[in-house]
């Protein structure tokens, strides 16, 4: 049903959760669907970050898979999530509009992002919540007078990521870690935004008869 309905969201691999709803009027509709009227509605977005892991591998995978193949295929590092959860550190906006002409520029009606909203909600050390609600709104929407879509990207603090960001050689180009053969290769464990996306919500301007 999820599917068929467009209601769906994608990460870059750990479990985080995500809605993202347009509040028209008395409705919710959420991501994926479509909406109409004279002006853009509310947005409201909700992220919870995917459970922290805990170093290493636990003990059954170990058992399952052997010490050798964990550290050459994952350096070491499994699904082993904990109690704590990690902080949503913003939520990206992303709007996209149709052309009204064939002499339109299509990347100058791609907004990406067209809004950062950052996570304010923060401890003394700066560490952000794990659970993120904003809303937001677009003001240009009815000035503008045509549709648009608006996708959300949520982002988590900075964590371990094997590849999470390419390798830079002396010679300035970029490469990846192999795939098979980690080892002990400690350059390939880098930091890296995790994230979820949104499905889009399509807005249509109807103007007033």
């Amino acid at each position: 049903t999820g599917l068929k309905n467009r209601e769906v969201y994608g990460t870059s691999g750990p479990r985080i959760q995500l809605w993202f709803d347009a509040l028209a009027g008395d409705q919710r509709v959420p991501m994926g669907g479509q909406v109409s009227g004279t002006t853009a509605p509310q947005f409201e977005v909700t992220a919870i970050g995917a459970q922290a892991e805990r170093p290493g591998c636990s003990d059954q995978t170990v058992q399952t898979w052997g010490a050798d193949v964990v550290q050459n295929h994952c350096a070491g590092v499994c699904f082993n999530p904990g109690d704590e959860r990690v902080g949503i550190d913003r939520v990206e906006v992303v709007r996209i509009r149709p052309q009204t002409s064939p002499t339109e520029q299509v990347g100058d009606l791609i907004d990406d992002p067209w809004k950062v909203i950052v996570n304010a909600d923060r401890d003394e050390s700066g560490k952000p919540t794990p659970v993120f609600t904003t809303q937001f709104s677009d003001p240009e929407f009815s000035e503008g007078q045509r549709d648009a879509l608006y996708y959300v990207r949520a982002i988590q603090v900075p964590t371990d990521s094997v590849n999470g960001v390419p390798l830079q050689d002396d010679q300035g180009d970029f490469t990846v870690c192999p795939l098979y053969n980690l080892g002990d290769n400690a350059a390939c464990m880098t930091k890296a935004g995790e994230r979820a996306w949104s499905s889009p919500i399509f807005v249509d301007f109807i103007a007033r008869p």
